[in-house]
């Protein structure tokens, strides 16, 4: 009887975080979803409240470090990422969070486009635009909303979602962007993008692109983001790498943890699953890597349940005192009531 009881409390209590972190999901699915993830102040949809939308959506992160791991710019929303998008609801309203850290910066442009296998910028749109050097300014947080169309893109199928921010500063601009694939059905040519991947880089005018990617585990493209809670053993594919000139420096080091608390004092680097240095040569035209397509697996039990973010840390150090950081960060929501 006992042993019954527990069984129908584990149940209501994991059905109980489901529509926490997923929302209700009744059949109309008239109160929406709620964004894993989300930060307490998202605006979510319009009509459906704080961090609500109208299909299921997960908070995306990219971090631009510079000059130090000290000052960076965050660029995160709430994205369909990984779900279906079909004609007559290709038109995606996000409200931007953007933290700069420590940055003397201000907003300047926010630019987003459709990559497909024909197409490198199908769409390209400036969807935020600024020049006034005194509005938006950081220190701070700021929103921004937009709206942009992925039915631009050329061809039917996965294709990927790029979203870049410009952030004017002293020295030049810091870049954070994200970059999420999303299963576009608007009745053209089926063809799925070959790059497929969802990823998070920094940039700055004097460095190199740092990426941090989460990879799929098959050749054609399979999502990759969590939107069931997991339990026990949960698996991940990273990699890392720079793009550079010749000029810019190349990778230096990388990192892979778990619930990372930079901000805090003393910093925290949270569970870290792995991090190392590279031997890339400084200044080599062209890609460098860190490690590639590794499989992380985090031990869910030694979490508390609810809501934690896997992050990739991709570092690149231009000098001795500056560095050029890229982050991705997502949610995954822990379940291991027993049950």
């Amino acid at each position: 009887m006992i042993r019954k009881i527990r069984k129908i409390l584990s149940a209501l209590i994991g059905a109980l975080l489901v529509a926490v972190f997923l929302g209700p999901v009744s059949p109309a699915q008239a109160a929406g979803y709620r964004c894993i993830g989300a930060p307490a102040d998202d605006p979510g949809a319009a009509g459906l409240g704080t961090g609500m939308y109208s299909e299921p959506r997960t908070f995306l992160e990219a971090q631009s470090w510079w000059s130090d791991h000290k000052t960076h710019a965050h660029l995160g929303a709430c994205l369909p990422a990984d779900q279906t998008v079909r004609t007559g609801g290709t038109v995606l309203t996000a409200h931007w969070r953007i933290d700069l850290h420590g940055m003397n910066g201000y907003l300047h442009r926010l630019t987003q486009e459709v990559a497909t296998d024909s197409c490198s910028a199908c769409g390209e749109k400036a969807t935020f635009y600024n020049t006034d050097s005194t509005k938006f300014r950081g220190p701070g947080i700021f929103w921004v909303t937009t709206s942009f169309d992925v039915g631009t893109a050329d061809k039917t199928g996965w294709q990927q979602v790029q979203n870049r921010f410009e952030i004017k500063v002293a020295d030049g601009t810091v870049r954070p962007a994200i970059r999420y694939m999303a299963n576009i059905q608007h009745g053209k040519t089926l063809d799925h993008y070959n790059r497929h991947d969802t990823n998070g880089y920094g940039w700055h005018t004097n460095t190199a692109y740092a990426y941090a990617r989460l990879k799929s585990s098959t050749s054609s493209y399979s999502p990759t983001l969590p939107y069931a809670p997991v339990k026990g053993n949960y698996s991940f594919i990273a990699s890392h790498e720079t793009t550079t000139d010749g000029v810019s420096k190349n990778i230096t080091g990388w990192m892979v943890s778990v619930d990372p608390k930079l901000h805090a004092d003393p910093p925290s680097t949270g569970l870290v699953l792995g991090s190392g240095t590279t031997a890339c040569a400084p200044t080599v035209k062209g890609t460098c890597h860190g490690p590639r397509n590794v499989v992380w697996t985090i031990d869910t039990t030694k979490l508390t349940d609810g809501v934690h973010f896997v992050t990739i840390f991709t570092h690149q150090k231009d000098s001795s005192t500056k560095e050029n950081t890229g982050v991705f960060k997502y949610p995954i929501i822990v379940d291991n009531i027993p049950g």
